[in-house]
């Protein structure tokens, strides 16, 4: 909930689809909650993208790119968790680990001069948010 407040409503399912296929495909993956990069407001194929085409090849899964372009294009949507992209992976994260991941923290680096020397993220952030609410809630006045 802090981190899709920083981030957007959607960031944190898709750093979930992001974690299932890093487990899946074996592979480095970014938790950043984007499923595209961007150019100039206009997405375009990115790491995530490339690792799931590859894992579908890898896998002998039938697909064509323009869909998983068109499935990836609803990120910023509710209506990617319909998606065959979306479903397709979730299965097979289910039929491997038993569950699907829905939402997980994203990583995404901070960036401001007050963070200097520390490589801070979204997760960091959010859990530290969340530390200090507890604190709160649990502090007499």
């Amino acid at each position: 909930m802090f981190t899709d407040y920083n981030a957007r409503h959607d960031a944190s399912r898709n750093a979930g689809f992001q974690k299932m296929l890093a487990r899946v495909a074996r592979k480095t993956v970014d938790l950043d909650g984007d499923l595209l990069s961007y150019e100039d407001g206009k997405g375009v194929p990115s790491t995530t993208y490339a690792s799931f085409i590859e894992l579908l090849k890898n896998k002998e899964i039938e697909f064509g790119e323009e869909q998983i372009r068109k499935d990836f294009s609803k990120e910023k949507s509710y209506d990617f968790e319909d998606a065959w992209s979306y479903k397709t992976l979730a299965k097979m994260y289910k039929k491997k680990y038993g569950r699907t991941i829905y939402a997980v923290l994203p990583e995404i680096s901070l960036h401001s001069p007050k963070f200097v020397s520390k490589n801070l993220t979204t997760k960091w952030f959010a859990n530290r948010v969340k530390g200090r609410l507890i604190h709160c809630m649990r502090t007499r006045i």
